[in-house]
């Protein structure tokens, strides 16, 4: 999709989730000084011209990479940081992460179209203050900006939801390839590499010098244990687990 349908999609989308309320007005208050971070030209134009509809909030800077976000935030201190995640040379997070580790007090926003919730749990573990996704309104992000830079916590219900269940599916995960790490014999294991290299079980049986019949009985037992049926489905759940070295 081109830079001009993602404005449109961003500028005209309707709402999907109810982001934290915007401040009340604040006389006199010093306004937000906010940081832009996108590769794409017309979505840093869309949300500088929607911060520009609010006189509490200064776009100060924007920046199209990750090298280029971090140095702006060296150079110019904002309160927030509107930062997109699929950024060329360092992500998103990376930036969230260094600024984190380097102790610095810019809030951070994610302004971002990824729906995976391994997203939004990265970002919770890091520490990133909101989290917005692009398929909702652009008028709602100056509130939201407003309200980061107030210390409001920027996660909506569904997307903590999503995070959880994320988090439970890694506990599982760990818990899969510590039982099939430990269930595994050496000999099992090394007839699960030459599976994976596409090796015949008359092969294995030369190769390990074994016999044949024993070899199927190590095969057996591995479908067994990581609970597969085929070579096919071995050789990716096990991958899946870490149990193979990537090619």
């Amino acid at each position: 999709m081109g830079d001009t349908s993602r404005a449109s999609q961003l500028t005209n989308a309707r709402p999907t989730l109810r982001l934290v309320p915007p401040l009340g007005e604040m006389p006199g208050a010093e306004p937000v000084r906010v940081v832009v971070v996108d590769d794409h030209p017309l979505l840093r134009d869309a949300v500088r011209m929607a911060c520009e509809e609010d006189s509490r909030i200064q776009v100060v800077g924007e920046a199209g990479n990750g090298n280029a976000a971090l140095d702006a935030c060296a150079r110019l201190q904002p309160d927030v940081l509107v930062l997109d995640v699929g950024l060329p040379g360092i992500d998103g997070f990376e930036v969230a992460r260094r600024l984190k580790e380097q102790g610095s007090a810019v809030r951070i926003l994610i302004l971002t179209g990824m729906e995976d919730p391994s997203a939004v749990f990265e970002s919770r573990r890091i520490g990133v203050d909101a989290f917005v996704e692009k398929q909702g309104t652009i008028s709602d992000l100056p509130g939201a900006i407003r309200a980061v830079a107030d210390g409001e916590w920027g996660f909506s219900p569904d997307q903590e939801r999503r995070a959880n269940q994320h988090l439970a599916a890694l506990i599982k995960w760990a818990r899969e390839t510590s039982r099939a790490i430990s269930s595994l014999t050496p000999r099992e294991l090394d007839v699960l590499r030459l599976i994976s290299e596409g090796v015949t079980t008359r092969q294995t049986a030369a190769r390990l010098k074994l016999s044949q019949r024993t070899v199927e009985s190590h095969i057996s037992k591995l479908y067994s244990k990581l609970g597969v049926r085929t070579r096919v489905q071995a050789v990716v759940q096990a991958s899946r687990l870490g149990l193979l070295e990537p090619n």
